[in-house]
């Protein structure tokens, strides 16, 4: 009996380790729009992506994070998220799951303080269409209060 446990442990072990990883597919960073300070949209492979922050961004205060995708519908029982980073420094996860709620995604968000009196952010936001995983990057900058 100890044998055939044994067995079906090793089999799990094995089989766990097999599992790979969905593939996500990066569709860049949006250049030359701060999503802080407006709403940004970036068309990638037939799809528009609209991000929009705010209305005013600042380290410790919860602020409102919109999204809409055009082109490709995201389900409602597909996850999306957002996830704050800071350029060049390690400021924890700042990740988000959004809700669906019409025809765009919410969530509600606050950003870690930082000493710098500015600081350069990107939101990456991830979701799912035409069964593939996509992220796609919004810069922005916030001033230190």
């Amino acid at each position: 009996m100890r044998l055939i446990a044994c067995l079906l442990m090793v089999l799990l072990l094995g089989a766990c380790g097999n599992e790979q990883k969905a593939k996500v597919v990066d569709l860049g960073s949006v250049a030359g729009c701060d999503v802080a300070r407006q709403s940004c949209s970036a068309t990638r492979d037939g799809m528009i992506v609209d991000l929009t922050l705010g209305p005013e961004v600042k380290p410790l205060e919860p602020f409102t994070v919109q999204l809409q995708l055009e082109g490709e519908p995201i389900t409602p029982d597909e996850s999306v998220t957002v996830d704050f980073q800071m350029e060049g420094m390690d400021m924890g996860l700042n990740r988000y799951r959004m809700r669906h709620e019409g025809p765009r995604w919410l969530a509600t968000a606050t950003l870690p303080v930082c000493t710098a009196s500015r600081m350069d952010w990107y939101a990456e936001v991830e979701f799912a269409a035409r069964g593939e995983r996509y992220t796609l990057r919004f810069p922005f900058v916030v001033e230190a209060n």
